[in-house]
């Protein structure tokens, strides 16, 4: 079969797409400069070819400025996968004339006599007798395209516009670049049709501008359909590109909630790792950026889901799925998740600026079962569509279920920065919220905007929804985050060692509150809680430990409750709280209360608050009872402001002397009298 005879049927396909050799590199910031470490090329031979993020350069956006470098026009951001093609060889040169051995050139070099000479080739579908019609079978003469670029080495397959109607799977084989004229250019799953594409032990492979269309809505007509369509597999995949690909109408059915649990409804895009097979190997440097994941009726169960087994002894895992990249990428729809992060074995990926809107299902953006040290950095997410009894998130940060072998996987050490999350209601009684930390452990929550998580309207009593949920979880930071407009700010059902600090919480029924088992040794530090409906700090009984320290606490109905043990409340500024003799409720014991500002309020100490140490706390409320001043002197003050039951100790004692004065009538001045007297 002749290859392109017209190169103008190959769009960005240059005339010299030769080459035996090539090189990869990760660009630093800014930089502009690359050099070859294993090979060169001629200078000036136009053997060089340099693809820039998936596309090729025109010969202008680059210097060959030696046989082992060259120059990009404009620098590129730090990441940005840059790859050098070339033909290798030594080529003749010309000494003492001006011949050119350019095609058509003076004298005219035949590279295909070159030692190791193999040319890459660039095909199109239609060559190899796709239709793209929508109506005839096109699998075969795709996968053939596809399997001659393989044959040669590697080469462009080019999609024109149209629809391709897939009625077998089909595999992308390594250095392939797959392509469309544009999203037109529409793949169509028949009825019959389990994965549609796999690229699964792909290298160096790019797909783009094209649509995968499942088709489940059309193919399911009469109700009936029982098997989900894949999209893509792309399992043991190395240093792929997927972008501007549209997928849509995967999956078969919509599905409540059992059956979500049970069928798992079809992946859009699939990256998994044989992770205890002595034959595999790793999934990774795989980037998916500027997608499309379109799921309109909740029939697909993940747009794209990255795995490996959570039922394995550790000593067993040898490949994991990590260094992916998913960047800006856009889901709506999806009855599970629009991107999971599954399995222990699923580490070091990241997240960046993707959207996910109009979802039906459990979460959104979620590490799960244990997937681990991940980055979910700048997303968003909207609308959360109540459907069934289920819980729902826009974020989720899991633990897996403990397996028959007892391998209970916590999700550890993921980051969370600068996401989004708005409007998420309540599925039923269920526990809801923008962020869930469940068997979590030393997660890392920064600058999260969260804003409207609110509870079923049909379910006024149920009250465990929230921006923030915590349950079993440990050693997490949040902090510098904005939870705003919600039923809670913050619901903590069980966790340690958790500092909150730095938040602004707002326009809530409770800024935090709390369960009444394993809670203990958490931080609430320099928070702004404010327009609450009721309380701003509200802490159960059973509570250990808990530090609530120089908050800021306003315009709430009461300041911070606390029914629990050993909190130590020290340097809070309260004030505008509408129950004035609650600014600081404390009806636990052993608290100490300490250096607090209580602005037209009070604290209140009831008969159960016992072995309590209060002192130094301001109040501008003179029968304030508990907000005592405590502090030192050689002689009780005969100026200022003081309340009965402030006290002075003596910092000059002497024999015969009182170890310190006590104020028993409040006033300016006050009225003093001296408390243990000093043995002479």
């Amino acid at each position: 079969m002749a290859r392109f005879p017209d190169l103008s049927r190959y769009p960005g396909m240059p005339a010299n797409f030769k080459a035996v050799n090539k090189q990869e590199f990760t660009a630093t910031t800014n930089q502009s400069v690359f050099t070859i470490t294993n090979g060169s090329y001629v200078v000036g031979s136009k053997t060089l070819e340099v693809v820039v993020k998936g596309i090729t350069q025109p010969p202008s956006a680059y210097t060959e400025t030696s046989a082992t470098s060259f120059t990009l026009s404009e620098p590129v951001p730090a990441g940005t996968r840059v790859v050098a093609s070339w033909l290798e060889g030594k080529l003749p040169v010309a000494f003492g004339h001006k011949s050119s051995h350019e095609l058509g050139g003076q004298d005219e070099l035949d590279v295909t006599k070159l030692k190791n000479y193999k040319e890459r080739v660039g095909v199109n579908v239609k060559d190899f007798g796709a239709k793209g019609d929508g109506v005839t079978d096109d699998w075969k003469a795709i996968q053939d395209a596809l399997d001659y670029v393989k044959a040669n080495g590697g080469g462009r397959v080019y999609v024109p516009n149209g629809k391709y109607l897939i009625g077998t799977k089909i595999t992308i084989p390594s250095f392939t670049y797959f392509y469309g004229e544009s999203q037109n250019a529409e793949m169509l799953a028949s009825n019959a049709l389990y994965a549609m594409f796999t690229m699964n032990d792909a290298d160096n492979t790019t797909v783009t501008t094209l649509t995968i269309n499942g088709r489940s809505k059309e193919r399911d007509t009469a109700g009936t359909l029982t098997k989900a369509v894949y999209g893509l597999s792309m399992s043991r995949a190395q240093n792929c590109l997927i972008t501007n690909v549209k997928f849509v109408n995967l999956g078969y059915k919509p599905q409540t909630y059992s059956e979500q649990a049970l069928s798992m409804g079809g992946n859009m895009l699939d990256m998994a790792a044989d992770d205890d097979m002595s034959n595999g190997r790793d999934t990774k440097n795989n980037v998916i950026e500027g997608c499309l994941f379109i799921d309109d009726e909740g029939r697909s169960s993940f747009g794209i889901r990255m795995w490996t087994s959570w039922e394995i002894e550790p000593a067993q895992r040898k490949y994991y799925v990590r260094a992916n990249t998913l960047r800006n990428n856009y889901f709506k729809g999806f009855n599970w998740n629009s991107v999971e992060l599954a399995g222990p074995g699923c580490v070091h990926n990241k997240l960046e600026g993707n959207v996910g809107e109009d979802h039906y299902g459990y979460s959104v953006f979620e590490a799960d079962k244990g997937a681990s040290y991940n980055v979910y950095t700048n997303n968003i997410v909207r609308n959360l569509i109540v459907t069934g009894t289920m819980s729902k998130y826009a974020y989720r940060d899991a633990r897996g279920a403990t397996t028959a072998g007892g391998y209970n996987y916590y999700a550890t050490g993921n980051v969370w920065d600068n996401n989004i999350a708005e409007n998420v209601t309540q599925g039923g009684t269920t526990t809801s919220g923008g962020m869930l930390l469940y068997g979590s452990r030393n997660a890392v929550i920064t600058n999260l905007s969260i804003k409207n998580i609110q509870r079923d309207p049909t379910n006024t009593t149920v009250d465990n929804v929230a921006a923030i949920v915590l349950d079993d979880a440990e050693n997490a930071t949040i902090s510098t985050s904005n939870l705003t407009d919600s039923r809670l700010g913050i619901y903590i059902m069980a966790a340690k060692n958790v500092e909150f600090y730095n938040n602004n919480i707002s326009n809530c029924a409770f800024g935090v509150k709390t369960a009444t088992t394993g809670i203990e040794n958490n931080s609430f530090k320099g928070n702004k809680i404010h327009d609450i409906v009721s309380t701003g700090i509200n802490l159960n009984t059973s509570n250990l430990n808990t530090n609530i320290i120089n908050n800021t606490i306003y315009n709430c109905n009461k300041g911070i409750v606390t029914n629990a043990s050993t909190t130590f409340i020290n340097g809070n500024i309260l004030y505008n709280i509408t129950d004035s003799s609650n600014g600081i409720d404390a009806r636990g014991g052993t608290n100490i209360i300490m250096n607090n500002t209580l602005r037209a309020c009070r604290l209140y100490l009831d008969g159960t608050g016992v072995n309590n140490v209060v002192f130094n706390n301001t109040s501008d409320l003179s029968s304030d009872n508990y907000s005592k001043k405590i502090f030192y002197g050689s002689a009780p003050p005969t100026t200022g402001t003081w309340g009965q039951g402030d006290i002075c100790y003596n910092n000059k004692p002497v024999a015969g002397a009182f170890v310190g004065w006590v104020c028993i009538t409040g006033g300016t001045s006050g009225t003093w009298k001296g408390f243990g007297l000093i043995e002479a």
